[in-house]
């Protein structure tokens, strides 16, 4: 009998222990389901992780018709000539200008050019070749090419109708997109280190003996339009 009771006393006192373990915490980001409760609500908050686009384009710009191919020294972006630098007969004279990319993505850039002719002067669709017309004709393209910065010179290409950096200027619209992607810039947070660069110009050439003579009046502006997209950049 007293056996009895002692294990009776010792089953009651691992209840007792069992029954004063501490009770935990439940956690205020979830919610337990059972029969009484079967169902609950969960939110998800959705942001969007956007890039930072700055890229730095010119606004203005020059060039030059020498349709005679007379000896004149190159002209810089606001069309001064640069007295320092090498005489050439070039029937363009286009300087070459830069575009930045200073954005934490890589950036595709794309443009819309237009050519606006004076009264007297016509643009070509396309390169007349040996047989020039015998108006003030001027065959002009734009390209745009990646550079590794925005001072050394760049040698550029001849004129390729398949180009996809190239565009012929014309009195209508031509639309050419993504003809370069710039890299993001590595190191965003400092000038100019770890910025990508882009340059343009212009080249063609121009009718040398039209019915009546080239003068200072026949000029051509050029609108070019760029616009820039996010490229997706490249997971290591």
């Amino acid at each position: 009998m007293t056996m009895k009771k002692i294990t009776s006393l010792a089953l009651s006192g691992a209840l007792a222990l069992s029954l004063s373990a501490p009770a935990f915490a439940a956690d205020p980001d979830t919610k337990e389901l059972s029969l009484d409760a079967p169902s609950a609500n969960t939110t998800i908050s959705v942001t969007t992780k956007a890039p930072t686009i700055k890229v730095t384009i010119p606004q203005t710009g020059a060039a030059l018709l020498n349709p005679y191919k007379m000896s004149v020294k190159p002209i810089d972006a606001t069309g001064a000539e640069d007295a320092s630098g090498t005489a050439v007969q070039d029937q363009i004279l286009s300087p070459t200008q830069y575009i930045t990319n200073e954005s934490d993505v890589a950036v595709s850039i794309s443009a819309d050019i237009t050519g606006k002719p004076a009264k007297n002067v016509s643009l070509a669709n396309a390169d007349w070749g040996t047989k020039p017309p015998t108006t003030n004709s001027v065959f002009m393209y734009f390209q745009i090419l990646n550079t590794d910065d925005n001072t050394s010179d760049v040698t550029w290409d001849n004129f390729d109708a398949k180009s996809t950096k190239q565009a012929v200027v014309a009195t209508t619209k031509v639309s050419k997109p993504d003809m370069v992607t710039l890299a993001a810039d590595t190191d965003p947070d400092t000038t100019d280190t770890g910025d990508t660069y882009a340059a343009f110009h212009f080249g063609g050439k121009v009718v040398e003996k039209p019915a009546k003579a080239w003068t200072a009046a026949d000029t051509v502006d050029v609108t070019i339009a760029f616009s820039v997209a996010p490229v997706a950049n490249e997971t290591a």
